[in-house]
């Protein structure tokens, strides 16, 4: 478990390492298409940053 995933690690067997890129781009397509006919969405990190006791000029040169 990471902060905002479950990682999940999937092996395979190839007899032939020549196939080993389009195996592995076909590979994670399937899960991809698995997960969302599941339901299930791929998270990616989010951040919250609070700025307490920041005086407004400082908080508006950070916020661009």
């Amino acid at each position: 478990l990471a902060d905002s995933s479950v990682n999940l690690e999937v092996e395979v067997w190839l007899d032939n390492p020549a196939y080993e890129k389009d195996t592995k781009e076909e590979i994670l397509e399937l899960c991809k298409k698995a997960l969302d006919e599941a339901g299930i969405e791929i998270p990616f990190p989010h951040l919250q940053l609070h700025l307490d006791g920041v005086a407004d000029s400082v908080a508006k040169k950070l916020m661009g």
